[in-house]
């Protein structure tokens, strides 16, 4: 990789963080994110690809300046199984609405392995009818599938084996980003995220697509710098992924593998403009070796304009002292001049 390759990854790394992320936590907002409850048995839905998307996320949002920022977990808002049965739904809403109502969320997993998705999805479902997600248990199999826009996506398994992570050839994930769905001041800019797939390499999968440098940074790209590309992103975004092994080991073509062998290939199914995006192998904490990169060059860029902004007060300031009419204008149009090109950049 040549000089100019090399800056053009580094830029395109940033510009994932920048465009992606800017908006994360801004003025002081808390940063919640709220993995599924881990299941002790052997089940392809036991919530362990969520947990280890937690350490990714956890590290990325740090990264990206996410300073309020904390992790919980569903039974210490609303308690285990049986003290959920005493709550009525309104009251679980209202409990969450108190608590989380404000904050930016990240859920993580479906609504069979996270419960707060559960809910966050029937609400999201009656502001928007053909909203079109769900993740369901087959009765007769009890594996799990994803409903998307009224088509079923099944996760595939290896040829007269059991149903287990062992033997998954195929499992699809989906990602959602809207406005808070538990806030209720309508002026409220705060918003929800949703990873989760249909088992827990879905599940994992949604989450690293966009969490990490490689995945995001192509993300970032196909939205571009068009003007609605920010609020797509930021507001209104929904999408299908799948992840399939990257090749056969031993002859079988498995994804259930020890952790360090591990062979994926994610792709992006919807929307059409992120279809087709993959990537592959992404290992569990990408963000750690950027970790200083992006808290420096963050300091520094803001360091930057912070100087500029004093620049402008400082011509003003001369002016008025001055009675110099034309350094007043100046330091108004040097103000306007640099907020506009720190509004476009951002």
């Amino acid at each position: 990789m040549n000089l100019l390759e090399k800056l053009k990854h580094r830029g395109s790394e940033w510009r994932y963080a920048l465009r992606l992320w800017s908006d994360l936590g801004a003025k002081g907002r808390p940063v919640i994110v709220i993995p599924a409850e881990l299941i002790n048995a052997h089940d392809p839905a036991t919530g362990t690809g969520e947990c280890r998307s937690t350490s990714l996320v956890s590290v990325c949002c740090g990264a990206l300046g996410a300073r309020n920022l904390h992790i919980i977990y569903a039974h210490e808002l609303l308690g285990d199984n049986a003290e959920k049965v005493q709550m009525t739904e309104q009251e679980q809403v209202e409990l969450l609405q108190e608590q989380l109502g404000g904050a930016d969320l990240i859920l993580l997993g479906a609504s069979l392995t996270n419960a707060i998705t559960g809910i966050a999805l029937k609400l999201l479902t009656i502001r928007e009818p053909d909203l079109g997600i769900l993740c369901k248990r087959d009765d007769n199999t009890g594996n799990h599938h994803i409903e998307f826009e009224g088509k079923s996506f099944d996760t595939e398994f290896l040829p007269n084996k059991i149903s287990t992570p062992l033997g998954m050839t195929k499992d699809y994930g989906f990602f959602l980003v809207r406005p808070n769905c538990f806030s209720t001041d309508p002026e409220d800019r705060s918003r929800i995220f949703i990873f989760g797939g249909a088992h827990t390499y879905g599940t994992q999968a949604a989450a690293e697509m966009f969490f990490t440098p490689e995945g995001a940074a192509k993300v970032a790209a196909r939205f571009g710098r068009r003007p609605s590309a920010k609020s797509h992103w930021q507001r209104e975004l929904k999408g299908l992924i799948q992840v399939t092994p990257v090749k056969e080991v031993a002859g079988i073509p498995t994804m259930g593998l020890r952790l360090t062998e591990r062979q994926r290939i994610i792709e992006i199914i919807k929307p059409p403009i992120l279809a087709r995006i993959q990537i592959e192998n992404p290992v569990m904490s990408p963000a750690m070796d950027r970790f200083r990169f992006y808290a420096m060059w963050g300091w520094l860029r803001m360091l930057a304009f912070e100087f500029f902004s004093f620049l402008a007060v400082v011509l003003v300031s001369v002016g008025l002292y001055l009675h110099k009419p034309t350094f007043i204008v100046a330091g108004f149009a040097f103000y306007a001049i640099f907020r506009f090109i720190h509004t476009s950049n951002s």
